[in-house]
């Protein structure tokens, strides 16, 4: 074990954690800083995590009733590589647009030197700022795309419209607001579908309780995901 933070004045704070089975003086503590940047072993389990998320998003999605659900559908064919992770269709209802969803996952660790930055503060003072990074980030890389597909002649028509999320998240739990949004839509979407319900449901649940269940769990789930990649992160650098 390797001694984190040695007291300097009287009272200790100290506390024994791992050094890193990979890099020589690297330090694996409680708060996961180093396992998220280690060049030799997380980069991989941090693409798990993602896949974990990514899936409890894709069984939600479904679930919600959504139509045309396609899992990192290419965006601009013969153009580039770029990919959405989940893409999905909000179907057309009498007088209304047809609503093509592009969304794209994310994560990011706040307690890392990256957004933990002593000097600045930047999380400590704002702690949405992982989360705003992760955003912002992710919007300059699908402008471009998004501007193509907002080109077509159905959206220029207003037959269609496109809507983007990054759903991003921090190690900690913690949801942006991309995340939030799809979220909510999920359960708004299928409580329309509950309403619309031709036989009732066997256990009786109303179409608000059905939709703060779905809510409930599916944030659940989500959060499940993550603590899960963490612990292969964590498993990985020698925890």
């Amino acid at each position: 074990p390797t001694r984190v933070a040695p007291a300097v004045d009287s009272a200790d704070f100290s506390y024994q954690a791992d050094a890193c089975r990979h890099c020589d003086g690297a330090v694996c503590d409680r708060h996961l800083s180093h396992a998220h940047g280690c060049v030799s072993s997380s980069k991989k389990h941090i693409r798990d995590r993602h896949e974990l998320v990514k899936d409890v998003r894709a069984q939600a999605t479904a679930e919600a009733g959504y139509t045309r659900i396609d899992v990192e559908p290419r965006l601009a064919p013969m153009r580039n590589q770029r990919r959405a992770d989940i893409s999905f269709v909000e179907p057309a209802r009498t007088g209304t647009k047809e609503i093509w969803h592009y969304t794209d996952d994310t994560g990011g660790h706040p307690l890392c030197m990256t957004h933990f930055d002593p000097p600045t503060g930047r999380e400590a003072v704002t702690p949405v700022h992982t989360l705003n990074v992760l955003d912002q980030d992710k919007a300059n890389d699908y402008a471009f795309q998004l501007q193509l597909l907002r080109s077509a002649s159905a959206v220029r028509s207003g037959l269609r419209v496109i809507v983007y999320r990054t759903c991003s998240f921090t190690s900690l739990g913690q949801l942006g607001k991309g995340m939030v949004k799809w979220l909510n839509a999920a359960a708004g979407h299928l409580k329309k579908v509950e309403t619309l319900r031709s036989v009732p449901r066997d256990d009786g649940l109303l179409p608000q309780q059905v939709a703060a269940q779905f809510r409930f769990r599916t944030r659940a789930m989500i959060q499940a995901a993550i603590m899960m990649g963490n612990g292969y992160i964590a498993k990985a650098v020698g925890l």
